[in-house]
């Protein structure tokens, strides 16, 4: 029973202190949004271009510029439906610019749940650049809320994301993660929100 409360309060004390770090992300992303939103989608949509039309970009190519306090996530849309999402939870001591690169190349070719890109779709698809702050554990779906916030589930070295606006409810989200993930039901495994500062081509 100690051993219980004990990992509770230690779960609480790491939810207020994530939660608290929020404010200071979003501060930060919207910084960035303003001072270099229009290059790195510019970015995005040349590596886009590049990856598909002439096949010359290794997704884990570096690329000097600014230095990323936070992770990025490249989202192509078609006809309001995700046509491919790619990118990384942390910064890794990796550029924005070289996270742009990689979240859009793999966005392109390397999303398991969908067919690569083909050039006949280049103009079709939107770019959507997510910044993801920091996650806070949680323990129930009430702390959730779809919209506002992504979710990630993580057991073990399996792990799989979905960011804010890709479910309409959180228990949707819940299992379309675990399924992606590989994850059983009954399997211990943790929950862990985040939100993202978004930038639309």
């Amino acid at each position: 029973m100690m051993a219980r409360l004990l990992l509770v309060l230690a779960f609480l004390s790491a939810s207020r202190a994530a939660s608290a770090s929020e404010p200071g992300f979003l501060t930060t992303a919207r910084v960035i949004v303003a001072r270099h939103g229009s290059d790195l989608m510019a970015l995005a949509r040349r590596t886009l271009d590049d990856a598909v039309l002439r096949g010359e970009l290794d997704p884990t190519v570096e690329a000097p510029g600014t230095p990323a306090p936070f992770g990025v996530f490249v989202t192509l849309v078609k006809d309001k439906e995700t046509r491919g999402c790619f990118g990384s939870m942390e910064p890794g001591g990796k550029s924005l610019e070289a996270l742009v690169i990689e979240g859009a190349v793999g966005a392109a070719r390397l999303d398991p749940r969908v067919r690569p890109l083909s050039s006949a779709e280049l103009q079709t698809v939107q770019i959507i650049l997510s910044f993801v702050g920091p996650t806070v554990p949680v323990l129930t779906m009430g702390e959730l809320d779809p919209k506002r916030h992504g979710l990630m589930v993580r057991a073990g070295e399996r792990r799989s994301v979905l960011l804010p606006g890709e479910a309409k409810t959180a228990s949707w989200s819940l299992r379309r993660n675990l399924r992606q993930a590989g994850i059983r039901r009954r399997e211990p495994y943790e929950m862990f929100r985040f939100r993202t500062v978004t930038i639309y081509e």
